[in-house]
């Protein structure tokens, strides 16, 4: 049993001179009221976030190639791999090349980046060489009508990673594509296949996932969603080649801001229904089914983490996680949410250690100027 309340602090400011940019963002994020100690993505008590310079090249026909340098955040595609990693209190952020060419209906980045690791001192936050990553993504509208499509290749390096087979170097490739179109049906449908090396076996690893939801016109204007997700895990913890999937860097909050369980040996069914009370104010019921893909491997958290191995259980079912939130927007500038998740647990986590239900409970508000 624990409480906390969390504050986040974000000012910014943007500099443009004809196609010269510098934007430069602070934060400062703090944890208080809790008897237990903060985790290190809660807490930096002031530090630089983003601080980039940019230039514009334009060429012809409204084509624009722009080359962006420095401390910066990432947000790609439906955010499986690459996000700001919103839940968790402190943002991410990499320092990193980035180059990137648009014109109408099409963009593809160039990207070079290593992670910045957080400090919860005063500017104090650094990048680190141990683990960094690069690709090339790009998005159209342009080739299976009115479905954008993106296209990518995403290479990662972590010098220690660690898998319930053991802890190694890790070298891997993602090749994936996504198409997506959103409106009152709104689709969202991804596959990625990740291949490599970690330590000395091979990795060949792949999700496949699908978000779908439509807005009935019906009063209260209900949205039906359904998304499901099959994510790989290791098939032998005893030889040296590995199948989990690994995320990178995916949204924090992945299944909801009780965030227990991550992106990793997962098949995953998640129904929900939201409706608009009034024009500022929604409530959204959902209810997330884990299974374990593979009974060799254990789970994961959304920072990728082991949290329990799968040795000692032969269990596939993980739990149920129903939830419920209340939003209230009055105006673009201010947002209130109340949120509830509820974790049961199953025989899988009696039989791996210590079990008991989770209860979450979570009050926010933003303001943005």
């Amino acid at each position: 049993t624990n409480t906390w309340r969390l504050h986040r602090y974000m000012l910014h400011t943007d500099w443009q001179m004809g196609n010269f940019r510098v934007f430069g963002q602070l934060h400062s994020t703090w944890q208080n009221f809790t008897a237990v100690p903060p985790r290190g993505i809660d807490v930096d008590e002031l530090d630089i976030h983003q601080l980039f310079a940019e230039y514009k090249i334009p060429l012809r026909e409204n084509q624009i190639l722009t080359a962006r340098l420095g401390r910066q955040e990432f947000w790609l595609g439906s955010r499986r791999l690459v996000s700001v990693r919103e839940g968790p209190n402190v943002r991410l952020a990499f320092d990193a090349a980035r180059l990137y060419y648009t014109r109408s209906g099409f963009r593809v980045d160039a990207i070079y980046a290593h992670l910045v690791a957080n400090e919860a001192g005063v500017f104090d936050n650094a990048a680190t060489d141990q683990e960094r990553w690069w690709g090339l993504y790009s998005v159209t509208d342009r080739l299976l009508g009115p479905l954008n499509v993106d296209l990518y290749y995403l290479g990662f390096h972590s010098e220690l990673r660690a898998y319930d087979q053991g802890q190694s170097n890790e070298l891997r490739h993602t090749v994936g594509t996504r198409f997506w179109k959103n409106g009152a049906f709104r689709v969202n449908a991804e596959v990625a296949y990740q291949f490599g090396r970690y330590g000395s076996g091979d990795i060949r690893a792949y999700t496949v996932s699908l978000d779908i939801s439509k807005k009935l016109a019906l009063p209260l204007s209900p949205t039906l969603g359904l998304k499901t997700e099959l994510i790989s895990g290791d098939q032998n913890r005893e030889n040296e080649e590995l199948q989990t999937f690994n995320a990178f860097y995916p949204r924090g909050a992945y299944f909801g801001l009780i965030a227990l369980i991550g992106p990793a040996n997962l098949i995953d069914i998640h129904p929900s229904v939201n409706v608009n009370l009034t024009n500022q104010l929604s409530f959204t019921f959902d209810w997330d089914i884990f299974w374990r893909h593979s009974l060799e491997d254990g789970i994961y958290g959304p920072n990728k983490a082991l949290e329990r191995s799968g040795q000692d259980s032969e269990q596939r079912f993980i739990g149920h996680q129903p939830g419920v939130e209340l939003a209230y927007a009055p105006n673009r500038y201010l947002s209130f949410s109340l949120e509830s998740s509820y974790f049961g647990t199953s025989l899988f986590f009696d039989e791996t250690g210590n079990s008991a239900p989770v209860l979450h409970l979570a009050a926010s508000t933003r303001f943005k100027f």
